[in-house]
């Protein structure tokens, strides 16, 4: 699908007053003409982007924003001037941010980055390693898509990131948005990835009524500003980011603290609750199963990676096909261990296991068993881990069967 891009011209001053009002209000139906008459014109249509360019192209918030995000604390990754970072530091770090805090990746990027200095160490050390290096963050299809992407930049591209959004885009778990972030903040390049931060950030200033999520396939996951942007549109994109993160929050928003608030629609209109217009979120399935914690004389467990499905690629203990919900059989033992991988003395332990997964609520009812050291005679195709493999390699909803396990 092609993106829509939106050409920006040069910053020009702004104050509430200037022609940036009636196009607000065009934008929510309060203009005279077609608008109030319920006949939209193609002017009406294009009033939401053109609220946004012209903000983006407003000196006053922008060198507002500009002056508070140089005052933030600066962040591991950002060691040189956005629109001149390393490309592969800042790719691995957008994909690490997606879906992860911004402390979680303060603490794991670095060691990641040790591990995998730059394309060819990652292409070279095998999706299982990459997997495991990304233990606990969760969303394990990023490291698949990190190798996978790897191995085409060594391939296709001598080693190096592409420059071009097109030739990022075109990399596997590469989609618009972080393309454009890649291209901004490592080369320069005049656009505007629309993150959930800085899409909520510019509907809210703009105050458009309308969802993150459609912002964003309105606009393909980026806006493109014009060539006297480049070199600057980095610093722009992690203010806005910034903004988002730290004040602009979805619940909680700390209007008070915002540099930009005089020039918020939102803010002026008592509408900042109401933007961005919430998405109808799909109810997430509820699944249950039983989970066999098998232990060895050594005290290691039995793992398999897993092969498909939620997870796939981590370690993970045995599982079972999905489980009628039955808090009673939950402690029938027999029952439950019909679908173990071994037969053995399976004993129900601690308590049942919740995780929450993007479109699965999976609940794990743990069941243990011992077997001689090495399970010599079974038929097994899996390894025995240890426990300090499974804390420093597997994934937060093993250590957490595990230890409701008593394996320490």
């Amino acid at each position: 699908m092609r993106a829509a891009f939106v050409f920006l011209r040069p910053f020009r001053a702004f104050s509430p007053s200037s022609s940036w009002e009636p196009l607000w209000n065009r934008c929510h139906g309060h203009a005279s003409g077609s608008a109030m008459s319920g006949k939209e014109t193609a002017g009406d249509r294009d009033a939401p982007d053109r609220a946004i360019r012209a903000l983006l192209r407003s000196e006053a918030p922008m060198a507002e924003l500009a002056a508070w995000a140089r005052a933030q604390p600066r962040l591991p990754w950002r060691d040189r001037p956005a629109g001149a970072r390393d490309p592969y530091v800042t790719w691995i770090a957008e994909v690490m941010l997606q879906q992860t805090t911004v402390a979680v990746v303060s603490g794991r990027l670095p060691a990641f980055l040790r591990r995998f200095p730059d394309p060819k160490a990652l292409a070279a050390a095998g999706e299982a390693a990459v997997v495991d290096a990304w233990a606990g963050l969760g969303y394990y299809s990023r490291a698949r898509h990190l190798h996978r992407a790897a191995e085409r930049i060594v391939k296709d591209h001598a080693g190096r990131l592409p420059e071009s959004i097109e030739a990022l885009a075109a990399l596997p778990g590469i989609g618009r948005y972080t393309a454009a972030a890649i291209a901004a903040l490592a080369f320069g390049s005049p656009v505007i990835g629309l993150d959930t931060n800085v899409a909520r950030v510019l509907l809210r200033l703009a105050g458009l009524a309308e969802s993150v999520a459609g912002l964003r396939r309105r606009c393909g996951g980026m806006l493109a500003l014009g060539d006297e942007a480049s070199g600057r549109a980095g610093a722009l994109l992690e203010g806005l980011m910034d903004l988002g993160r730290m004040v602009c929050r979805l619940r909680a928003p700390r209007c008070a603290c915002c540099p930009v608030g005089a020039f918020c629609q939102a803010h002026r209109s008592g509408r900042v609750d109401e933007i961005p217009v919430p998405e109808i979120r799909r109810a997430r399935r509820r699944v249950r199963v039983a989970a066999y914690v098998l232990l060895d004389g050594d005290g290691r467990v039995y793992g398999e990676r897993r092969q498909e499905g939620l997870l796939k690629g981590t370690w993970c203990v045995p599982l079972s096909p999905p489980l009628a919900e039955d808090a009673a059989a939950d402690q029938d033992g027999r029952a439950l261990a019909r679908h173990a991988p071994v037969a053995a003395d399976w004993q129900v332990v601690g308590h049942p296991v919740r995780h929450l997964f993007t479109h699965v609520d999976m609940t794990a009812v743990p069941l243990k068993a011992r077997v001689p050291t090495g399970g010599d005679g079974l038929k097994l195709s899996g390894s025995w881990l240890a426990p300090a493999e499974i804390h420093r390699c597997a994934s937060t909803f093993l250590r957490k069967i595990v230890k409701t396990a008593g394996v320490t």
